[in-house]
């Protein structure tokens, strides 16, 4: 009969990883070490001091001995010509420091005063205040009082000459209208009332056409009369009208010679004080030019003069201010240059890069190939006893007194 197979034991992964931080550890302090070497060149040396911490004792956390901690001190040494330019460069970095600290005591104090302007130029505006236009214009202003704009409208008032009386109604056509509204009117009123009685007696009513027409032609007789008398009235009127124009006409003219010949005499007045007002006005303009031009050539030799002062003062503050930010200056052309440095040794070797080994993962790995032969032992195990089983079967249906049982006893079975 075939052996029980037994079932592999689980890998001890908190051991493994106690093991593996162990040589982590292991690991790091070597890494340490190959990094720490001593460097001797034409520079000086570098060299590296290895001192345990807590008297050399282990370090030990959760069971895992980390070995003893350490603590790493690294020495420089320059050589004898390095060390002589060290100490001079030294030496003169604190007279460096000394004098920036002069050169900034002086900038402060520099700095700290303001500006002393009592023995500079004054600022000069002239007592004029410079161009005034005002003034400018003021100058030579009796000109415009020289009046100018006499003209005929100022002319002494005189006659315009005669009025010509307005034609007034002829006596003639009054007595001529008078008397034909006196007499034939009252003729013309008959006349209409017996032409009106004669048609109405000859059986014509008033309204009819021949009634109209009857009338109607007698006062269109009327009409031509009264038209007749009117225009004899009109002509006799204008007749008498221009007769009277024409004596209107000669006592107009009479009197418009008298108005020229005075209008005459005032005009040549005016036109002497014109020409007297002009030769007064020509002299007030020149003298007006000069005084004008005289302000000017004042106001631009006194602005002249100011632009001169304000200028020697504009230079005057620009040289204080210079003197002023000289020591500020003079400090930071001091503290920007170059400074000194040590010689560099750089490392001629390189960190090695360690890595310990991966005890977890290769635990790992065998407890999965040992499950896999375990897996594997069983799986035949299973199929000899299916087979056994199935064997088993088919001699236990075979007749009695045949070779089966001599192959159970065989198989330590039957």
């Amino acid at each position: 009969m075939s052996k029980k197979v037994k079932t592999p034991p689980p890998p001890d992964y908190a051991g493994i990883a106690k093991q593996e931080a162990q040589i982590d550890a292991q690991t790091y302090d070597r890494m340490i070490s190959d990094s720490r070497a001593n460097q001797v060149n034409p520079w000086g040396s570098q060299t590296w001091t290895k001192t345990p911490l807590n008297g050399g004792a282990d370090r030990i956390v959760d069971g895992v001995n980390f070995g003893p901690d350490y603590e790493w001190t690294m020495t420089s040494s320059l050589s004898p010509e390095q060390q002589k330019i060290f100490d001079a460069e030294n030496a003169s970095k604190i007279s460096q420091s000394s004098l920036l600290q002069a050169l900034t005591d002086r900038a402060k104090g520099s700095m700290g005063q303001p500006i002393d302007t009592a023995g500079l130029q004054e600022w000069q505006l002239s007592d004029s205040g410079g161009f005034d236009l005002d003034k400018f214009l003021g100058i030579g202003s009796d000109a415009a009082q020289i009046n100018l704009q006499n003209n005929v409208g100022q002319l002494p008032a005189r006659e315009q000459g005669y009025q010509l009386q307005a034609p007034t109604e002829s006596m003639t056509a009054q007595a001529l209208m008078e008397r034909y509204n006196r007499f034939n009117k009252p003729e013309q009123d008959r006349q209409a009332t017996r032409l009106r009685d004669d048609l109405i007696s000859q059986g014509f009513s008033t309204g009819s056409e021949g009634f109209q027409g009857q009338m109607g032609r007698l006062r269109d007789q009327q009409y031509r009369q009264d038209a007749d008398v009117v225009d004899r009235a009109v002509l006799t009127a204008g007749n008498e009208n221009r007769a009277n124009l024409a004596s209107e006409l000669a006592k107009a003219q009479a009197l418009w010679g008298e108005a020229r010949a005075g209008r005459g005499e005032d005009l040549n007045r005016l036109l002497a004080g014109q020409g007297e007002d002009r030769a007064n006005l020509a002299t007030l303009l020149a003298q007006q030019t000069a005084d004008r031009g005289a302000y000017l050539q004042g106001t631009t030799a006194a602005a002249a003069g100011d632009q001169r002062a304000n200028d020697l003062r504009q230079k005057q503050l620009a040289e204080a201010l210079m003197l002023r930010s000289m020591p500020l200056q003079e400090l930071n052309a001091f503290r920007s240059g170059s400074q000194v440095s040590l010689p560099n040794m750089t490392p001629t070797f390189t960190t090695p890069q360690l890595q310990g080994p991966e005890l977890l993962t290769a635990a790992g790995l065998q407890g999965r190939d040992a499950m896999a032969a375990y897996n594997a032992q069983v799986a035949g195990q299973n199929s000899f006893m299916n087979g056994l089983f199935g064997l088993g079967g088919a001699l236990l249906g075979a007749p009695t007194g045949s070779g089966g049982a001599n192959i159970l006893k065989m198989l330590g079975i039957g």
